[in-house]
């Protein structure tokens, strides 16, 4: 039996989070597998944070802004949180 997700205020700000990182990551271009190994993680993981699933530390959210040539502020700025 599966089970529903809910969208709690902490899924909605990581799903939101994530989307940011995603659409950072497509504007430049860079694969999902550079920007991985770049941070230390599996493709798996990242896609997990880009979707909302998995959650990140802000020393991860401080690599992964590096890597995408940004500031961390640019992926939460501005996100409601309940």
């Amino acid at each position: 039996m599966s089970r529903a997700r809910t969208t709690s205020p902490r899924n909605t700000f990581m799903a939101t989070v994530g989307a940011r990182i995603k659409t950072r990551r497509d504007a430049l271009g860079f694969p999902q597998p550079r920007v991985a190994a770049a941070i230390g993680f599996s493709v798996s993981n990242l896609s997990r944070i880009e979707s909302g699933v998995n959650s990140f530390t802000v020393e991860t959210l401080a690599k992964i802004a590096k890597i995408l040539e940004c500031e961390p502020g640019a992926f939460v700025n501005g996100v409601k949180v309940k």
